[in-house]
């Protein structure tokens, strides 16, 4: 005698689960896409602000320091560009607060002329912890990316992570001297 094991309920319960799988991703995949957005608008809007604030500067050391960084930023942009779009995604247009706060910060740092020391010291803060943020974006995508079994994107937001981290490194050790 033949059993029919799909009844309705179980048919249901199996599309059930397959649609909490798809709304589950697209979730995940919107959140991987706000984490790389934000990456982006460090991306763009750092270099700018640095290269205001070179030209409000003196000093070649100061100089020479703020043109790598921005270079530095711009490369890691122009990356950031096309693992997304390996992904076939693009990068939008993106708003945090938190950032632009920094942004004003390090401008105004420059335009306050304060004692130059300080100045330099609050936009290598900015700088950090800018950074520090784009590490900590670049980990939670690599999460979700890893959730999502985009394993190629994976791969390149890693990549891009170890660049970005040593980039990091780099910054700290002009701040100890070494």
């Amino acid at each position: 005698m033949l059993v029919n094991t799909l009844s309705p309920l179980g048919t249901h319960q199996g599309l059930h689960r397959t649609l909490q799988r798809m709304i589950s991703e697209s979730k995940i995949t919107e959140e991987l896409r706000l984490r790389l957005d934000e990456v982006g608008l460090v991306y763009q809007q750092l270099p700018i602000t640095l290269e205001r604030a070179r030209k409000a500067t003196v000093g070649a050391a100061w100089h020479a320091f703020l043109h790598e960084q921005a270079t530095a930023l711009k490369s890691q942009w122009l990356i950031l560009r096309a693992t997304a779009a390996s992904w076939g995604k693009r990068t939008r247009p993106f708003y945090s607060p938190e950032v632009d706060e920094q942004l004003n910060e390090a401008l105004h740092a420059v335009r306050a002329k304060r004692i130059v020391p300080a100045m330099e010291e609050r936009v290598r803060d900015v700088i950090s912890v800018l950074r520090a943020r784009v590490l900590a974006r670049l980990e939670e995508a690599i999460e979700l990316a890893t959730r999502i079994r985009e394993h190629e994107l994976v791969e390149r937001l890693r990549h891009l992570y170890r660049e970005e981290s040593d980039l990091q490194l780099a910054l700290e050790q002009s701040r100890s001297g070494g």
